[in-house]
């Protein structure tokens, strides 16, 4: 199986250009301080990614990346702000320091926008926002050492690396990486890069096109991706995100229904191998149409969550055991339609579902000794949200 290690930005910028009438005048940052710490007073704030427009496969009814305040006492969210000047913002993170966040517009011509977070406000404040140099990016995140941000773009296939300014601002697509294989199903006629996630000294890219798991890093050269190791999938699974603990990868299957969970083995650092360990459904019967959307795991590693959607609209839930194996413990109706993303407050006190079509994020507190997803009162009404994202 062939992989595609490209790229220099030049080759890049020869084939893709980014519209430029899209873009809005950008407004220069105030002075910021250095320092990370958070005074006592201010609450936790959360970031919900949306969908702002009519899609083929959504009906975007948002206004843009909201800013919501976060009780860790009752897991209540209270929506306080918008940031409206960017379209499809469906995927969004924080770098390390706290200080910038980074959100995809899921678009044609794909772009990535930086901001500077004020807290007090709370607002976003732009930074500055460059191509993607793909269409549709679906997923972003940054490197815990800062220097970095990983795009997945959907459409295009491909999977970006770009640098990260000192002050937050994006520099131009570094390198990239594209598949040549697809796979039997239907949504597989191409690549569809849905993930990047950060490992290591570089990231795991999951590809639901062609039904791969890669472990990718900058080669001694720094001018191309070198494939540091491969996961396999079942043919027609579509992996589309993964959680890693320890050393073990468990990848989300949204074609299949299923959780694939991968040892991961380093003894030949810095190539690693992945064995696959359990294959494990994530609905009671063994659906395989249950359109899964997102995984995570508890602080603690005690505990694993997925979402399904299709007709379903849960939480399967999972007890994570010693040698790495899940146990299926039930599921939970994520209380509205097509959970898109959920996340897990940065005390493991709560998990909080962005169900898509139903306009509404709820929150449910989990069981400290079963994992068991308990409902609560709250429920915050919101358009179109599809990302959650904890400013710890």
């Amino acid at each position: 199986m062939k992989t595609l290690i490209a790229l220099s930005i030049s080759a890049l910028l020869l084939s893709t250009s980014c519209e430029s009438g899209s873009e809005s005048t950008t407004t220069e940052p105030k002075e910021e301080s250095t320092s990370t710490t958070v005074a006592e007073d201010t609450p936790t704030l959360v970031l919900v990614g949306t969908y702002t427009r009519k899609e083929g496969h959504v009906d975007g009814k948002a206004d843009g990346i909201y800013l919501c305040h976060y009780n860790p006492a009752t897991g209540q969210l209270d929506s306080v702000g918008v940031y409206q000047d960017i379209i499809n913002p469906s995927y969004v993170t924080v770098h390390p320091n706290g200080q910038y966040a980074y959100a995809v517009s899921e678009v044609p011509e794909g772009e990535i926008s930086a901001y500077t977070i004020d807290r007090k406000t709370p607002a976003l404040q732009l930074l500055n926002k460059t191509s993607t140099t793909g269409a549709a990016p679906c997923h972003v995140s940054v490197h815990p050492d800062g220097a970095y941000a990983y795009a997945a773009n959907y459409v295009g296939g491909n999977t970006v690396v770009l640098p990260l300014e000192a002050d937050g601002r994006l520099g131009a697509v570094k390198l990239a990486v594209k598949n040549e294989t697809t796979g039997p199903h239907a949504r597989q006629e191409a690549p569809h890069a849905h993930m990047a996630l950060p490992f290591r000294s570089g990231f795991i890219s999951v590809d639901l096109g062609a039904d791969k798991v890669s472990v990718l890093a900058p080669d001694a050269t720094g001018t191309a991706l070198e494939e540091l190791g491969v996961a396999q999938t079942t043919a027609g699974a579509g992996p589309r995100h993964l959680a890693v603990k320890d050393d073990f990868a468990y990848v989300l299957n949204e074609l299949n229904g299923t959780i694939e969970v991968f040892q991961i083995n380093s003894d030949n650092d810095p190539k690693v191998e992945f064995s696959l360990a359990q294959q494990i459904s994530t609905t009671a019967d063994g659906q395989a149409d249950a359109g899964c959307s997102a995984i995570r795991i508890t602080p603690d590693g005690r505990f694993l969550y997925a979402a399904n959607r299709a007709a379903l609209n849960n939480i399967a839930m999972f007890s994570i055991q010693p040698d790495g194996q899940l146990t299926f413990t039930g599921t939970q109706s994520s209380k509205g339609l097509v959970p898109r993303d959920f996340n897990i407050s940065p005390d493991g006190q709560f998990l909080l579902v962005a169900n898509q079509n139903s306009d509404n994020i709820v929150t449910f507190k989990i069981n400290s000794e079963t994992g068991q997803l308990e409902e609560t009162p709250y429920e915050l009404k919101l358009p179109t949200p599809v990302c959650l994202v904890f400013l710890e």
